[in-house]
């Protein structure tokens, strides 16, 4: 009983996460953009603004079935005291990735974008949104986190939110 009391603040927090988290310029700001510079079409815009989507949906919801694989596999039985400690787990995370971000860009000089370049015809735009939704949403982890506890059906009802959320924030305006 106390899974399903949990579903519903899952899959709503996960949908909430992806809506705003989303709103956020980094996301549908070079979707604009794109859609000013190449002059298109609603349809276009449109297309462009789920392409971006579907980066961010599969990095993230991707990251959510790793978590459930390894969370099943290798925590299984220490999965209480993971979550006790959970809090310190994420600063890791949070600490390691910041490392490895800041030592990653290390090679950039000035403002470089890497991946296609959007000036090019053809499938480049797309696949230059794509490139930029193709990072995790850091801020659903936590929900998928406890969802994996809560069982596969609440997970994937929480990926299924998020995804939600998120089209519905980068599409909404185009």
């Amino acid at each position: 009983m106390g899974h399903v009391m949990l579903a519903l603040p899952l899959i709503f927090s996960a949908a909430f996460v992806g809506f705003v988290h989303s709103l956020s310029p980094g996301h549908w700001l070079p979707v604009v953009l794109m859609v000013k510079a190449r002059k298109w079409n609603h349809a276009q815009a449109a297309f462009g603004s789920f392409v971006a989507a579907s980066g961010h949906i599969f990095v993230s919801v991707g990251l959510g079935f790793v978590g459930l694989v390894i969370g099943k596999s290798f925590f299984g039985p220490h999965l209480h005291e993971v979550e006790e400690n959970a809090g310190y787990i994420l600063i890791a995370f949070g600490v390691l990735y910041a490392i490895y971000s800041r030592f990653n860009h290390r090679h950039c000089h000035g403002h470089e974008h890497h991946g296609p370049d959007p000036r090019s015809a053809g499938k480049a735009p797309y696949v230059f949104l794509f490139s930029l939704g193709f990072s995790p949403c850091f801020a659903v982890l936590p929900v998928f986190a406890t969802a994996i506890g809560a069982g596969t059906a609440i997970l994937a009802g929480s990926m299924a939110a998020f995804a939600l959320g998120v089209l519905a924030a980068l599409m909404g305006g185009s």
